[in-house]
């Protein structure tokens, strides 16, 4: 009988890699006696899905006697590798292993063009390796596991435009019965929109509070956007929303004017992913709200930014370097150190990143996304943190 299968990665603990890397790894195999298998093959599979279900004709108690459910879902393949390990699909004559603990070697390119792996409340881009005991007159038996896959996004070669200050005004009236009071206006801006997980967005916000109501508080935010579009039955797109992180900020009184500045820290985040994927898209937008006092409606704007992996030029203030290279993922020739001179471009993918999980979906599933260490001798503890996957 099997006592067990273990996929293991070649140097690469958070198995973690980058789209282009080679997958280097072993598939252990032990028995407590020996067996006949037919064959032991790995499955290498990369792709997205999502699903949705709509129900119509009911009222707006969710009840009707023409009621019907639709299920949108769309999928799209970037991944489908077979390694035959020993024998093979056509193969008649089972072979025999011996008790005992056997390796087996594998490697596999992943290629370029394809999505950073991303989990959403109605789908995901998923990556995973997956160890089939092709079994004579019985079941297959699998053995799998998980891997994350990070499209390496230089903001630098993205568009100009991510250099250039970003910002927005917003006027508000506040009504009460039938008046109105004068305008509390908010202005925002920040240096550039173009931004890696371990950075800080520098927020400056400017309140001309003219009117009577009290700003009680700032919430600055970062809302990650997730776009989902079926194939089936039909095109059909929804959108996600949801805060990553927040800091909260003063207000200001009545008939107050001032301006003051937030640092918000982000965390471990997939890249932007604009392209690769026709199921699913990622897009991130920061977002400023000022809390009005009573039952006022509370004023906000946004300003959307993109996450990358290397960061801005003019961005980087010198990030200890050794630190993170204890914590980086497996490293390749053909990614070399990078120098300190800070007038080169960044260091390389590998150099710069440490591995911090995002979001699990499971204990032993999760995704991992590299986070610059900006200014810090120790790289922060790793930090988990969950996620509802359909």
């Amino acid at each position: 009988m099997v006592t067990s299968c273990e996929i293991r990665f070649d140097n690469n603990p958070k198995a973690t890699f980058q789209s282009g890397q080679t997958i280097t790894g072993t598939v252990i195999l032990t028995l407590t006696e020996k067996k006949k298998f037919r064959a032991l093959y790995l499955k290498i599979e990369g792709s997205a899905k999502c699903m949705w279900t709509v129900t119509k004709g009911c009222n707006f108690l969710g009840t009707g006697n023409k009621r019907r459910s639709v299920t949108y879902s769309g999928k799209e393949d970037y991944l489908n590798q077979v390694t035959y390990l020993f024998g093979s699909q056509s193969g008649t004559t089972p072979v025999q292993i011996p008790a005992g603990t056997t390796t087996y070697s594998f490697a596999c390119i992943l290629p370029q063009q394809i999505p950073s792996s991303v989990e959403g409340k109605y789908g995901n881009i998923r990556y995973s390796c997956k160890a089939v005991l092709d079994r004579p007159w019985k079941s297959d038996k699998e053995f799998r596991l998980s891997f994350t896959v990070i499209k390496a996004e230089d903001l630098n070669l993205v568009t100009p435009s991510l250099f250039l200050p970003a910002k927005s005004e917003i006027i508000r009236r506040f009504y009460c019965c039938c008046f109105k009071s004068k305008p509390f206006q908010m202005c925002v801006s920040i240096p550039f929109t173009g931004y890696v997980p371990g950075q800080k967005i520098e927020v400056t916000i400017h309140m001309n509070n003219q009117s009577n109501i009290d700003i009680e508080g700032t919430k600055v935010s970062l809302e990650r956007g997730i776009q989902y579009i079926s194939q089936a039955p039909r095109k059909k797109i929804r959108f996600e929303s949801l805060t990553v992180c927040e800091i909260f900020g003063t207000g200001m009184r009545a008939c107050g004017l001032g301006e003051f500045k937030i640092l918000l820290p982000l965390p471990p985040l997939a890249p932007t992913n604009m392209d690769y994927c026709s199921v699913l898209t990622t897009s991130y937008q920061l977002k400023v709200l000022a809390k009005a006092s009573g039952a006022h409606k509370n004023p906000h704007l946004n300003i959307p930014i993109t996450i990358g992996t290397i960061p801005l030029r003019s961005s980087v203030q010198a990030p200890h370097y050794d630190a993170v290279m204890n914590n980086s993922i497996a490293s390749s020739s053909s990614h070399p150190s990078a120098p300190r001179n800070f007038n080169l471009p960044p260091p390389s993918y590998e150099e710069a990143m440490r591995i911090v999980p995002e979001m699990t979906e499971n204990n032993h599933d999760f995704i991992t996304h590299p986070v610059w260490n900006f200014g810090s001798s120790q790289p922060p503890s790793a930090t988990t943190s969950p996620s509802k996957v359909p």
